[in-house]
């Protein structure tokens, strides 16, 4: 188990990497802490962090700042969606 705790001031940019471990074998990390599978969004100190256990150089455990997973909106109907304040610019989801 990971237990993840900081104080910063302020949010932290969207797109900072933090890395966890730096795997400094050529071998990936084996395994994942339960609580945080690869991908999962955690949120610390109001900041929402997105676990990669293919960061860094491509074997290291990372979190990245990312958006409020509650702030997407996804419309089905593309023909009759209208571009909501806050939404990506970029047609293509990521």
């Amino acid at each position: 188990m990971l237990n993840l705790s900081g104080q910063t001031q302020g949010g932290l940019k969207q797109g900072l990497t933090l890395t966890v471990i730096s795997n400094t074998s050529p071998n990936p990390i084996s395994g994942t802490f339960s609580n945080l599978p690869d991908g999962v969004i955690v949120t610390v100190n109001g900041n929402n962090l997105q676990a990669s256990y293919e960061g860094g150089d491509g074997n290291d455990l990372t979190l990245t700042v990312v958006r409020n997973p509650g702030s997407y909106s996804l419309c089905l109907r593309l023909t009759q969606c209208r571009r909501q304040p806050g939404w990506p610019s970029k047609r293509a989801i990521a």
